[in-house]
């Protein structure tokens, strides 16, 4: 699999997350690192530090 991180096809979920992110945040550097492709696991490391997600509640 291949994109850009501006292209709107392919899209994945991963993908849609990061770019809410990194478009949707206006100049707050949110996404520190934006690569072309995004892998769901990965997705944390994307962010800078100031915004880094954190896991709030575990559901089983």
């Amino acid at each position: 699999m291949t994109g850009s991180r501006y292209a709107k096809n392919p899209t994945y979920c991963s993908k849609v997350i990061l770019q809410a992110f990194y478009f949707g945040t206006g100049s707050k550097p949110v996404v520190q690192v934006f690569p072309s492709l995004v892998t769901v696991y990965d997705l944390p490391n994307y962010f800078s530090k100031a915004y880094k997600p954190q896991q709030v509640k575990y559901f089983k």
